[in-house]
């Protein structure tokens, strides 16, 4: 029957009939793929520019009630505590210390910029952030045993398994740009042990398993120290 139909001959009126109806269904999906890409740039655009305000009023709070999180999913909001008004001035880095159960330990060291080249410091920026606002953070106490089972997996052995992990942070003092005449290289590093942990059942379910939920939970601490 199919055959029989695309043979059989068409007038000028159903090409014109057939031609326009084709027409309006691509004009009907173009119309609204538009809406679609119009829809996700606004929601991109009033996110943005609401997200990245530096002051705070009630419209701005209910703006990011409804975008917060899509913006946070997607790294694209901001905080204006990294650059007023007391911007952060200290270097900092952290590193996780993995005892093993022969006694060995083995150094596990958390994202470091300035050891990285440019495209693996664009894709592992927001990683670092997890670990400098997040982790080190004594307000993301709930994430701490959570990152201390992560550094723990990647050590697993079922030979030498981890049975400790502990967490350290690291901070130099920046002198101020006056002060020109001390290296910011030769102040004193401090260093401090905030979480230490033992792993008791160190191949449980809980070593295979990482807590993303509270993980990301660190949006919220902007701690300068």
């Amino acid at each position: 029957m199919l055959d029989s139909v695309c043979s059989a001959p068409l007038s000028h009126h159903d090409l014109f009939t057939l031609g326009r109806s084709c027409h309006l269904q691509r004009t009907t999906t173009s119309q609204t793929n538009r809406a679609l890409l119009n829809a996700f740039l606004v929601l991109n655009l009033v996110g943005i520019a609401f997200v990245a305000q530096p002051y705070s009023y009630q419209p701005k709070t209910l703006v990011n009630e409804v975008t917060g999180g899509y913006m946070r999913f997607i790294g694209l909001w901001q905080h204006w505590d990294m650059f007023s008004p007391g911007p952060r001035c200290i270097r900092i880095r952290m590193d996780a210390v993995v005892t093993l159960r022969d006694g060995s330990e083995r150094t596990w060291t958390f994202p470091q910029m300035d050891s990285m080249g440019v495209f693996e410091r664009f894709r592992k920026e927001r990683y670092r952030k997890w670990a400098f606002d997040g982790v080190r953070s004594d307000r993301e106490q709930a994430i701490w045993h959570p990152t201390a089972l992560f550094v723990a997996r990647q050590f697993d052995d079922a030979r030498n398994p981890p049975i400790r992990v502990r967490l350290s942070r690291y901070w130099r003092f920046i002198p101020p740009p006056t002060d020109l005449a001390i290296d910011p290289d030769k102040m004193p590093e401090h260093r401090f042990t905030f979480y230490d942990t033992k792993l008791e059942t160190p191949r449980n379910a809980d070593l295979v398993s990482f807590n993303f939920k509270s993980a990301l939970s660190f949006g919220a601490a902007h701690e300068k120290l």
